[in-house]
């Protein structure tokens, strides 16, 4: 759930990730935020949803908006993006000009 002036938005129908893992937010501009976070996967189909992979959602607080739309937030190295089973944990970003995210792959 992301809350700014006073409005709560919130990005449902996820698998939380780990309890210690917190999003990362920055704002694009005046109506635009951008949310990194985390979520439970089950790449080996077992039921237990507790490998975590980082999603990206852009949230527009206009009025009247849609809800956010839950993107992957694939690595840019073929090796950790071809690998569903290396977790993602930690995003950070930045709307620099240095890319958009940073995460501690494990």
């Amino acid at each position: 759930m992301v809350t700014t002036n006073g409005t709560s938005y919130r990005i449902a129908g996820l698998h939380g990730g780990p309890l210690e893992d917190r999003p990362a937010l920055a704002s694009l501009d005046a109506t635009h935020l951008l949310v990194g976070f985390s979520v439970g996967t089950d790449p080996t189909g077992s039921g237990v949803y507790n490998l975590p992979r980082l999603r990206y959602a852009v949230i527009d607080t206009a009025p009247g908006a849609p809800a956010p739309t839950v993107v992957p937030l694939d690595a840019l190295d073929d090796v950790l993006t071809s690998d569903n089973t290396v977790a993602q944990l930690s995003p950070s970003l930045t709307t620099g000009n240095e890319g958009p995210c940073v995460y501690r792959p494990s």
